[in-house]
Formats: C-alpha cells, structure tokens, sequence
C-alpha cells in the first residue's frame, strides 16, 4: 500500500515540475519604412501562440536624427489605452503606452492564410534631422498573459539601429529575434541596415 502512494506523489511530482516550467515566449519589434524626410516606425507584437491581453513599455529615440513624433493607433490591436502612447515632456526622447486587449490577443487572423501574424501596437512618423544610422531602443516591456493570474511574459529590451538616409524609399522589416550574429555584449539584440 506504501509502495502505491510513494508512486503516486512520485507521479504528480513529475507532472508538477512540468507544468510549472512551462515557458512563454513572445517578442516585441520594429518596422520601419522611409519616405522623403519621414520615417515611420510601427511597434509590433508577435505572441508567438500566447494569448496577451495586456502590454506596456517605453520607446527611446536618438533625438539628432529624429525629431518631431506624430503617433497613430488607428490601426492598433490594443481595444483600450490605460496610457496612450505619449511623448514624455521633460525629455522629448521617449514614448511610453500601457495597454489592454479584453479576451487577450494571439495574432492577426484572416482566411488569406494559414495561423497568425504579428499585430501593430502603435506606429510613430518622425521627421529626419540628419542622414545616417541611428538607434531606436525598446526597453521595460512589459507583457501579461490572459491567463487569469496577469502572468509576465519574459520580453528583453532591444536595441534597434535603423537607417534616416534621405535617398531611402525601401521598406524594410527589423526582426533581431533570429540572428545571433547582431548580439552585443549585454546581449541585447541589434541590427544595422544602410540602404542606397
């Protein structure tokens, strides 16, 4: 009879360790395309089959390349702002947003193709200060799963290096999520990219 019960706490002892290690994972990044003297940023989120029904961060921007931020979320997936995006006042170099998605968000769907894809938080239009590269860095983000316990999903903060060249009509998709070779020393991710 003791032999029954070692094996059966030693079974849900197994069963508990693999439950609780379950891992999450999603990812933050940038999309930007360059028309003349702007350059539009969109702040994406692939959830990377969770279900997120709650999302803030900051947004830093090098402010002698890029000036002027006009934000839009028409297009977001976020149903409620607790913080629209805003500029913050006393440094004119970060944008910040708290939002929530009721019954949480785990991707674009349409009958166009098959799973989902990566939905937009917000986009920002600078204007161009100066040719060149410069650095955009996503930091504190800050994701919960629509679990009913507000779980964070583990998200790092990034560095993004993007290209202000005047002559640049591309549009180019950053996604440092899957090339270790642009690791720095802090292991954040980064990405260059010149276009001509």
């Amino acid at each position: 009879m003791s032999l029954t019960i070692h094996k059966i706490i030693f079974y849900i002892s197994i069963l508990a360790i693999f439950v609780c290690n379950r891992s999450y994972a999603a990812r933050v990044f940038l999309v930007q395309e360059q028309k003349d003297d702007f350059v539009s940023i969109s702040i994406m989120l692939d959830t990377e089959g969770e279900n997120i029904n709650a999302m803030a961060g900051t947004l830093t921007f090098d402010t002698e390349s890029l000036s002027n931020p006009t934000i839009y979320t028409k297009k977001s997936i976020v149903n409620y702002w607790i913080e629209s995006p805003y500029l913050d006042a006393t440094t004119s170099k970060s944008i910040s947003w708290a939002g929530i998605v009721p019954g949480g968000f785990s991707g674009v769907r349409s009958g166009l193709y098959k799973g989902t894809r990566p939905g937009e938080l917000f986009r920002i239009i600078f204007s161009k200060n100066k040719s060149g590269t410069t650095t955009i860095v996503l930091k504190d983000i800050d994701l919960k799963l629509n679990d009913g316990l507000a779980t964070t999903v583990p998200v790092s903060d990034k560095s993004f290096k993007i290209s202000t060249n005047t002559n640049t009509e591309n549009t180019i998709t950053i996604d440092t999520e899957h090339d270790n070779n642009f690791k720095n020393q802090n292991d954040d991710k980064k990405i260059s990219i010149t276009i001509k």
